[in-house]
């Protein structure tokens, strides 16, 4: 029961999140697209645009990339990082710092996502001066990454003891468990697997 409030809060918190930065993504392209103003000083500017590269990496590193390889590797990259935390959850005593990280990363990403299908790529609107634009998903995809960052230092003793080669074996076989009883349990039939 625990575990499923749990769930529960976890999947509220991520639709809470990605409500807020479609909300004020919608709010900007009605009434403030062509607004600009300083937020702190010369460094931190309000001045909306859209990112028609559809990601950072994409227009950093000039890619080239296309709606659909976007499409296809933010559905990928989602459905690798849910596989990777319910393993870890199912494996290792997993803290709310990790809790975090995956609901930070899960909003961030579905943003990006909603942003690839259903606007002109994504409406950045704070500019910090001499590096980039970036939106509320860029805030939470940046603090998952600091989170991150911060428990792989606090535990840095517990990665040293893990031994790659064979977490990756492990997580290819519970990948291949998961995702054969997830197909077993499509083909029942009056309660009986097939």
């Amino acid at each position: 029961m625990v575990l499923e409030k749990n769930r529960l809060a976890s999947v509220l918190l991520i639709c809470f999140l990605i409500l807020m930065d479609q909300t004020v993504k919608f709010m900007i392209s009605r009434w403030l697209y062509h607004v600009s103003f300083s937020i702190l000083g010369d460094m931190l500017h309000f001045s909306p645009v859209y990112n028609t590269d559809l990601s950072w990496v994409n227009s950093w590193l000039n890619l080239g990339m296309g709606f659909i390889p976007h499409l296809m590797l933010n559905v990928l990259i989602l459905l690798l990082v849910v596989l990777i935390y319910k393993y870890s959850k199912s494996r290792y005593a997993v803290g709310k710092g990790a809790d975090a990280i995956f609901i930070l990363f899960m909003a961030g990403a579905l943003c990006s996502l909603i942003d690839i299908i259903f606007w002109p790529g994504s409406l950045d609107y704070i500019y910090l001066k001499g590096f980039f634009t970036f939106d509320l998903k860029d805030i939470y995809l940046s603090a998952c990454e600091v989170l991150l960052v911060i428990i792989y230092i606090k535990n840095i003793k517990r990665w040293k003891d893990i031994r790659l080669r064979q977490e990756v074996k492990d997580f290819a076989q519970y990948v291949y468990r998961y995702v054969c009883r997830v197909k077993s349990k499509k083909n029942t039939k009056a309660g009986h697997e097939i």
